[in-house]
C-alpha cells in the first residue's frame, strides 16, 4: 500500500468569476502559513490574480510545470509570508491548455496527470498545497482536481454562480471515477490519497440570501459558515487585493475577519462526515 506523504491539497472552484476563490484561497493559505505550517499556493489561473496578490515573478510559471519545461522545485518562489511559497500563472496558462488537447508531444503522457506527477517530488516539503483555479473545466482545471483532495465550491447569492455548480459537482464526480480507476496510488482511507467534496461555501451573503442557502443546502453538502457582504468588508477586500496583505492582517475584527475565522474553523478543526 502507498504510504502517506503528508500534504493535503484543496481546490477551490466555481464556473462563474467574481465569487470570491482568489480571496478565500489566498486568505486560507496566509492563515495557515501563520499557524506556522508549510504551505504552497499553485495560481492555476491564467489571469493570475493570486499571483498579482502574492507580487509573483512571471517567468517559471504553472505552464511551464505542465509542458514540463520545468519541474515544480524550479517553478517554485518565496512569497512575503513565512511558510508560504508559490507557483504563479499568467497567460500561458491557456495556451498550454490548448496545446495539452492538440500537440504530439503530450500523447505519450498521462494528459490527467500532468498536475500530479509534477508535484510528487515536492509532496513532503509541505503540509498544505492550495490550488485556486479559473471559472472554468479545462485540462488544467481537470488535473487539479486528479491530485486533489478537499474540494470547495465558493458562489454567490446569484443564479449565475449558482447554476454551474451541477456541471462542476458532475466534473468532480468524473474525475474521482477516473481517480479510482487509473490512479494506483488512490486509497479513501488516507486524507492526502482521496477525492472528496467537502462542501459549497456562499460568499457575499446579504440578509435575504436565506432562501437561496437553502436551495443549496438541499442540493449538496454546504458549509454552515456564511461570509457576510458588508460596506466595511467590502472597502477591507479591496484594499488587502491591492496591498497583497490579508484583511485578518487590516483588519482583524471586521464582518469578513470574524466570518472567515468561522470558516477556517468549520474547515480545519470540526470533523466532516465523508462525501462521495
Amino acid at each position: 500500500m502507498e504510504q502517506s506523504t503528508g500534504m493535503i491539497i484543496f481546490c477551490f472552484m466555481n464556473l462563474k468569476g467574481g465569487v470570491g476563490k482568489t480571496t478565500l484561497s489566498t486568505h486560507v493559505a496566509c492563515a495557515l502559513a501563520k499557524l506556522g505550517v508549510k504551505v504552497l499556493f499553485i495560481d492555476n489561473d491564467k489571469q493570475g490574480n493570486a499571483s498579482r496578490f502574492f507580487q509573483a515573478q512571471t517567468e517559471n510559471t504553472l505552464a511551464e510545470v505542465l509542458d514540463s519545461s520545468i519541474s515544480a522545485a524550479q517553478a517554485i518562489q518565496k512569497t512575503a509570508y513565512k511558510n508560504l511559497d508559490l507557483i504563479s500563472a499568467d497567460m500561458g496558462l491557456a495556451a498550454v491548455n490548448f496545446d495539452i488537447m492538440l500537440f504530439d508531444k503530450y500523447k505519450n503522457r498521462n494528459q490527467k496527470f500532468l498536475l500530479k506527477e509534477a508535484l510528487e517530488p515536492v509532496r513532503t516539503q509541505y503540509d498544505f498545497c492550495i490550488i485556486d483555479n479559473p471559472p472554468d473545466i479545462n485540462t488544467s482545471v481537470y488535473n487539479a482536481l486528479m491530485v486533489a483532495n478537499e474540494v470547495i465550491f465558493v458562489t454567490t447569492p446569484d443564479c449565475y454562480a449558482r447554476d454551474g455548480m451541477n456541471l462542476m459537482y458532475e466534473q468532480l464526480q468524473a474525475a474521482k471515477n477516473d481517480r479510482i480507476t487509473m490512479d494506483q496510488g488512490y486509497n479513501e482511507l488516507l486524507p492526502d490519497r482521496r477525492l472528496r467534496f467537502r462542501g459549497c461555501v456562499l460568499n457575499k451573503y446579504t440578509p435575504d440570501s436565506g432562501p437561496i442557502l437553502e436551495t443549496i443546502q438541499k442540493k449538496m453538502p454546504t458549509f454552515s459558515t456564511t461570509i457576510r457582504l458588508t460596506k466595511t468588508g467590502a472597502n477591507r477586500l479591496r484594499e488587502s487585493a491591492e496591498r497583497g496583505i490579508s484583511v485578518q492582517t487590516l483588519s482583524p475584527t471586521c464582518g469578513f475577519s470574524r466570518d472567515f475565522k468561522h470558516f477556517m474553523e468549520e474547515l480545519f478543526y470540526t470533523k466532516e462526515s465523508e462525501n462521495s
